[in-house]
């Protein structure tokens, strides 16, 4: 899973993105404790090793036990803007992105 963080964060240095909505909400599995922690520590990591300029802010929609916060709080913990949540629109919300009209 480390790759596709990566990925995202390379992309955000390069376009300068200012929010980010990383939605595993149609995934399953589970990630141990220490997984999770790896993955907000590395994370961190690795963007603040790419840019000391860009801190966006990071949202991450998914259920448990997949998602459940502790590696968005490492992350957080570490020096990134990164919030994790179980419903979409609030992590838009949070991000500061107008609701999508539905029609």
């Amino acid at each position: 899973m480390l790759p596709i963080f990566y990925s995202i964060i390379d992309t955000a240095i390069e376009r300068a993105l200012g929010r980010i909505l990383i939605d595993f909400s149609e995934s399953d599995g589970t990630l141990a404790t220490g997984e999770r922690f790896n993955l907000g520590e590395s994370t961190a990591a690795y963007f603040l090793s790419k840019s000391r300029t860009i801190r966006p802010k990071i949202a991450i929609v998914g259920k448990a036990p997949l998602v459940d916060g502790f590696g968005a709080m490492v992350a957080s913990n570490r020096g990134l803007n990164a919030k994790a949540f179980s419903d979409v629109q609030q992590a838009l919300d949070w991000l500061g992105i107008p609701q999508a009209n539905p029609d």
